[in-house]
């Protein structure tokens, strides 16, 4: 279950806080790539939706045109 709390995404054990770019896994901050945060990110907002290989890639490809 995703909830919205003011500024944070939190989900058992993990929060979210996108104005920051920071992520923290049981109160502990983890530290990653701009690339693995957008990813991860997508993923949360899609919680409950399949992504195929495709739809990745092209919010990759979209997100950092590469």
């Amino acid at each position: 279950m995703q909830i919205k709390t003011g500024d944070a995404i939190s989900l058992p054990g993990l929060s979210i806080y996108p104005d920051q770019r920071k992520i923290f896994r049981n109160r502990q901050e983890i530290h990653l790539t701009a690339k693995k945060y957008n990813l991860l990110c997508m993923l949360v907002e899609n919680i409950g939706h399949v992504m195929t290989y495709i739809g990745l890639f092209c919010f990759l490809l979209e997100k950092f045109k590469i």
